[in-house]
Formats: structure tokens, C-alpha cells, sequence
């Protein structure tokens, strides 16, 4: 069987590196940090001598990596006032807020909204790709994308 640190080093070395690709900026210590914070933990809490930090999260680790200021954009989303709209959030390292309180609307479409993840634009903000599902209208979907700069503006 190949496991341990023969198996799992050549993976988060790929991981690592799709890091890098989403953000050229980042240094080797926020890279291992990224690495860390958004590994799954599979045994006792925190890091263990058995798993250490626990198994690689290539997709959360992607997401933290979009930010290029040491933080993430998230996006997501959420039924207020009777309509699904996606919206987005910046967190910083310290995991604060740096936008509106509950997120910046990305769309302000009214028909059942579907957001997928952020796509890095490479100058500190974010290209968000969603899909809109038209109910009753055909019942089509429609693909659409917003670029949010790192300031949460559109």
C-alpha cells in the first residue's frame, strides 16, 4: 500500500503549487499557513503527531489563496426578502469583515440564483461565475459573471 508521507507529500506539493498559480504573490510561510488553516482535521483536534495538520484541502486552500492580501472572497447564496441572490464577502487574515456587514449583492436578478466559486483575476479581486435558473420562464438557466475588485466594488 503507498501511504504516509510518501503519498501525501507529493500532493500537497500540488497543492502548493495551484496555489502559487492562483496567487504568484504569496510567500512560503503564507503558502504553509493557507496549508494548515484549511486542512481537514481526521484525528484529535489540531495538529498531531499521528496526521499532523490532517488531510490536504486542495479546494479550501484555492479559496484562500484568491485574496492576495493574506485573506479570502467568498461568495455564496442567500435567500433575503423572498429572492435568491448571490452575494460576496472579503475576509481579511485576522477574519474580519472588510466589506458590508452581510456581503455585497453580486447580482440583483430576482429569479433562483446559484453562485460557484470565485475565479482569481490576478489584481486582488475576483471574477464570481453564477447561474441563474429562470423558474417559469422557460425554465432556462443562464450563465452569467461579475468581477468584484478588492474593495467590493463591482
Amino acid at each position: 500500500m503507498f501511504g504516509g508521507t510518501s503519498s501525501s507529500t507529493p500532493k500537497v506539493a500540488g497543492v502548493a503549487a495551484l496555489i502559487l498559480s492562483a496567487n504568484p504573490d504569496l510567500t512560503q510561510r503564507q503558502v504553509k499557513r493557507i496549508l494548515r488553516e484549511t486542512a481537514d482535521d481526521i484525528d484529535l483536534p489540531g495538529v498531531d503527531d499521528k496526521t499532523g495538520a490532517g488531510r490536504v484541502n486542495a479546494y479550501q486552500a484555492l479559496q484562500a489563496a484568491f485574496d492576495g492580501a493574506d485573506g479570502a472572497i467568498i461568495a455564496w447564496t442567500d435567500w433575503r426578502g423572498g429572492t435568491t441572490r448571490v452575494y460576496a464577502q472579503r475576509i481579511n487574515g485576522e477574519g474580519s469583515v472588510m466589506w458590508m456587514e452581510n456581503g455585497v449583492a453580486i447580482s440583483t436578478k430576482t429569479d433562483y440564483g446559484m453562485s460557484y466559486p470565485a475565479l482569481v483575476s490576478g489584481a486582488g479581486g475576483v471574477i464570481i461565475a453564477f447561474q441563474f435558473a429562470r423558474i417559469g420562464v422557460n425554465n432556462s438557466t443562464d450563465i452569467y459573471a461579475q468581477r468584484v475588485t478588492a474593495q467590493g466594488n463591482l
